[in-house]
């Protein structure tokens, strides 16, 4: 039995063999209440599953916008005459296409399955051909004898703040070099990290550093209390660069352009002045992260999901290195 949390509780949903769910026609237009409020099309009924009976009969779909096809169990329907909130839902409307929009929106439904099968077919055979390339590599250029790998990741922040979701995904992997033992050392990732531009920034002795102006004492104005070391809001345009603060790799560039700037100037607060200092901010790029959900040790500058690049060391687990190092090594040697 299925069910579903109401108001008064707990109260069954599913869609028995006598439920009208079962048997809505082909052309039936399904509406998505949520997200972009897509419609789909009812290409197909393809009865009740006999293991799973509550859940009714089954529908191959067609979402009308984008012809990708989809499937929908009567259980998880209702009425769009029962339709109280704005809760997300998919109804069933009272609209019905004919006979010649259904075959339309399916022969074009169809051609795009077909297409993205091709594509797919010809993507798996390039991902085969540089996989095997890749291993060509990984035998010339890793010794049997490395326990570890060290890589730089692309990482692509993909958080969605209204739906509660963090996350990223990796774009591109490059892989950096090898080594003897599977010991996490930040040491040994930054002396890896020169060997690209792109993480150049992540070396040794690099960092993210930035050049802040701070309050040196404690006064009111205009009824709001400023305290001594807190970020001046008096002098953004000096530590800003295109609407940013400006960040530098090393603390001794900091403290170069800061030697470069005129000295800050007293300002005066209801007749009482104020002075203000330089100071060089640290923010670290050396993540220790092994706890549950965490990632890990690695480099980057910024958080986890962030995106830009970051460095980890992967240790070998079994006879062959994963199939993405091959791929990646074959898309971008560095040996």
């Amino acid at each position: 039995m299925i069910y579903e949390m109401g108001s008064r509780g707990l109260k069954p949903i599913g869609a028995h063999a006598n439920d009208l769910r079962n048997n809505l026609v082909p052309g039936t237009i399904l509406f998505l209440n949520g997200y972009d409020n897509p419609q789909y099309c009812i290409i197909k009924n393809l009865g009740i599953s006999k293991t799973f009976q509550d859940y009714g009969a089954r529908y191959l779909t067609v979402n009308i916008a984008t012809a990708a096809q989809s499937y929908k169990d009567a259980y998880t329907l209702k009425h769009i005459s029962k339709k109280a909130d704005d809760r997300i839902q998919v109804y069933i409307t009272n609209e019905v296409l004919g006979a010649d929009d259904i075959i339309n929106l399916w022969q074009k439904s169809e051609a795009k399955r077909k297409a993205a099968e091709e594509k797919g077919r010809t993507f798996a055979a390039d991902q085969n051909i540089k996989e095997a390339k890749g291993r060509m590599f990984f035998k010339k250029h890793i010794p049997q004898e490395a326990q570890a790998l060290i890589v730089a990741e692309r990482k692509v922040d993909e958080s969605d703040i209204q739906s509660d979701y963090f996350g990223s995904r990796t774009e591109k992997t490059v892989v950096l070099g090898w080594s003897g033992h599977k010991r996490d050392l930040f040491s040994e990732m930054r002396k890896h990290a020169i060997k690209i531009p792109e993480t150049s920034h992540l070396g040794p002795g690099c960092g993210h550093f930035e050049a802040r102006v701070r309050v040196c004492a404690d006064f009111q104005s205009n009824g709001a209390y400023y305290r001594n070391g807190q970020y001046s809001p008096w002098h953004r345009e000096l530590i800003e660069e295109r609407g940013a603060i400006r960040v530098f790799s090393t603390h001794k560039a900091a403290e170069a352009w800061i030697a470069k700037q005129k000295p800050l100037e007293q300002i005066s607060f209801d007749g009482e002045p104020v002075s203000f200092k330089w100071t060089i901010d640290e923010e670290k790029i050396e993540h220790r992260e092994k706890y549950s959900m965490g990632a890990g040790y690695y480099l980057k500058d910024g958080g986890r999901n962030s995106t830009g690049w970051s460095i980890r060391k992967i240790t070998k687990h079994g006879a062959e290195w994963p199939a993405y190092l091959c791929i990646s090594l074959a898309e971008r040697c560095i040996f």
